[in-house]
């Protein structure tokens, strides 16, 4: 898969979950509320794989897959960016299994009814909601 997209929002944090800018940007575009979860990386899971890292891990262990976004915004201005990502659930916990660069111990996770990928980020910024997709490589 290629991903293409023009990247405008640098400086990036994780807002806390009750931001003001980040509530009215979802309750603008329909989305749902955003939890708090805590990252806690599981043995042989991979950096940027959080998908495969999920798939595997309910393999053994059992649990759900929940598919969402991890939200970052533009430190300093109301820009949002949404990256697709896969939490475990377990019973009412969800669990962010995916080792992290960044220092903080929890991630911003808004949860959707998405079954399969097909959005791999949307970006918020200057009030334009920019979504980029997924796309299939042809075959050599």
């Amino acid at each position: 898969m290629t991903l293409i997209f023009n990247q405008n929002i640098t400086n990036t944090i994780i807002p806390p979950v009750d931001d003001k800018d980040l509530r009215e940007f979802l309750s603008l575009h329909n989305f749902q509320n955003p939890i708090e979860i805590e990252i806690e990386p599981k043995p042989l899971c991979k950096i940027n794989d959080c998908h495969n890292n999920v798939i595997n891990y309910i393999s053994k262990y059992g649990g759900e897959r929940v598919i969402g976004y991890y939200i970052l915004k533009e430190e300093g201005k109301s820009n949002f960016v949404g990256v697709t990502h896969s939490v475990v659930k377990k019973g009412e916990k969800y669990i962010d299994i995916t080792p992290t660069t960044h220092s903080e111990c929890n991630n911003v996770f808004i949860p959707t009814n998405d079954t399969e990928l097909s959005v791999s980020r949307f970006e918020y910024y200057g009030n334009h909601l920019n979504y980029e997709y997924y796309h299939k490589q042809p075959n050599p």
